[in-house]
């Protein structure tokens, strides 16, 4: 059975973190929902060639729970220009956490 409550927090973050990695959102406001290697990631993936505003935009996401203890979320952002798939899983351990981030 799909948490929805879940699936719609999954998806929350990674709206969250295309902003931290845009610059519109500080990286604080999302530290408690994300492993801290995901910050580190996003800090060393330039989202565009100045480092301003603009460069990174969420494009659609689909979060998906394969069991009851995970969610993964499929999306498309795009940056520098490009397309880009994006993939996050997150684990329950106290609370939802998003354990990796990766932009193929």
């Amino acid at each position: 059975m799909q948490d929805a409550d879940a699936l719609h927090s999954a998806a929350q973050t990674v709206a969250m973190l295309v902003d931290v990695l845009d610059q519109r959102r500080s990286p604080r406001q999302v530290r408690d929902l994300v492993h801290p290697r995901v910050l580190r990631y996003l800090r060393a993936l330039p989202a565009d060639g100045i480092g301003s505003h603009g460069g990174a935009r969420l494009l659609s996401v689909r979060p998906v729970q394969p069991n009851e203890g995970a969610v993964e979320v499929a999306a498309s952002v795009r940056l520098r220009g490009q397309r880009r798939a994006l993939v996050a899983s997150f684990e329950l351990a106290d609370r939802w956490i998003c354990e990796t981030v990766r932009v193929l």
